[in-house]
């Protein structure tokens, strides 16, 4: 997975969030799948669940980028990381 290779180069709470965002959909598909199997309606639930919780995984990651911008400060590097524009 892309997205798991480049949340290893990240450092500490980006790689975190990374990797929980990750885990909350391969947890989504599984439960659909078993939605659709067992036709029981938890596993439903399950999934509507990991949707949610990626999505909040994913959004926190964007949250300190779009707040940065606002207060007219670049967004930090990430932790280890480096600084693509050099500045």
């Amino acid at each position: 997975m892309p997205l798991l290779r480049a949340a290893a180069k990240l450092g500490g709470l980006w790689r975190r969030r990374a990797i929980t965002g990750a885990a909350a959909i391969a947890v989504a598909v599984v439960a659909g799948i078993l939605t659709l199997a067992t036709k029981n309606n938890w596993w439903s639930y399950t999934m509507a669940v990991g949707f949610i919780a990626a999505l909040l995984a994913y959004g926190s990651l964007l949250l300190p980028a779009s707040t940065a911008a606002q207060n007219g400060l670049p967004p930090s590097a990430p932790e280890g990381g480096s600084n693509p524009k050099g500045t």
